[in-house]
């Protein structure tokens, strides 16, 4: 249970509509529906009751609205009183991110923690690793979110979020998986080692023994990488988020459980309280998204 859980339902209740609720709180649809299914799960009980036409507020609903309302109010005084206990100059954080990174999850919960912290603006930066390493340990930014390569943790890193990777390939599969020994032989279309999917892709299917077949082409965009897979240059492996939705994809299973890529944040060693409580932020509202 989080704040903008409680946002949602008080806007929906306004504005009896998901989609202006959802528009109203600078988010998509699928999100702000996603955020209330799993409200209702956890207190297992259902808030609104839902038909094609309409949305209303169970008899539930209704007794709990006024404790949501009271539990923002409270929310707004706390962050006020915060706000004035802080320097009242505005605060700039620099987020960089590899293109990898689904973005539009990180903006969305962003915009939220910066309409909470009015004296925040949050400046983003996509970018290669390389660079935003470099960038990230010459503090020209704040804090990045990349793939994790590495399975090991270190200081000032913590994991954001997964995904699950999607095989995009020329055949109309009637099954919607597929298990990774499956392709081991497979030639894969790749994108330059510069944004961290390529030494994935290598990681999960070379053997100790053999390299992974490649195509000799390199795609500049994940797009690009897409349409030649659905051309029969080879196979290509995205994380869903970079996935066009009207693209046939089959999930990579291993062992029964679906393959996924994680993504962490890195820091600065010289970060200011309210960097660490924006990754806080992060940390806690990522899964309702």
């Amino acid at each position: 249970m989080n704040f903008s859980q409680l946002h949602f339902i008080k806007a929906i209740s306004e504005l009896n509509s998901f989609s202006l609720a959802a528009k109203q709180c600078n988010v998509t649809q699928p999100t702000l529906s996603n955020a209330i299914s799993k409200f209702e799960q956890e207190i297992k009980n259902k808030i609104f009751q839902r038909t094609t036409r309409s949305v209303e507020l169970t008899q539930f609903g209704r007794d709990l609205l006024p404790k949501i309302l009271e539990i923002i109010a409270l929310q707004s005084q706390i962050t006020s009183m915060a706000n004035k206990n802080t320097s009242s100059q505005n605060v700039t954080i620099k987020i960089g991110f590899s293109p990898l990174v689904n973005s539009k999850k990180i903006i969305e919960i962003s915009t939220f923690f910066q309409n909470e912290n009015s004296n925040v603006k949050i400046i983003f930066v996509e970018d290669n690793l390389s660079v935003l390493e470099n960038n990230l340990k010459h503090e020209t930014l704040d804090i990045i979110l990349i793939p994790a390569i590495e399975t090991m943790t270190r200081p000032n890193e913590m994991p954001l979020y997964q995904e699950n990777l999607l095989l995009v390939s020329a055949q109309n599969k009637a099954i919607d998986s597929v298990n990774f020994e499956d392709l081991r032989e497979e030639t894969f279309v790749m994108v330059p080692d510069t944004c961290g999917l390529a030494s994935i892709t290598r990681t999960l299917f070379r053997t100790h023994t053999k390299s992974i077949n490649e195509y000799e082409g390199k795609a500049l965009s994940y797009q690009v990488l897409a349409e030649w897979a659905q051309n029969g240059f080879g196979l290509a492996v995205l994380p869903h988020s970079k996935v066009h939705p009207n693209t046939q994809t089959q999930t990579i299973m291993k062992a029964g459980k679906p393959i996924t890529i994680a993504f962490k944040a890195k820091w600065a060693s010289t970060s200011t309280p309210l960097i660490r409580k924006l990754l806080t932020y992060f940390s806690k509202n990522l899964e309702n998204f």
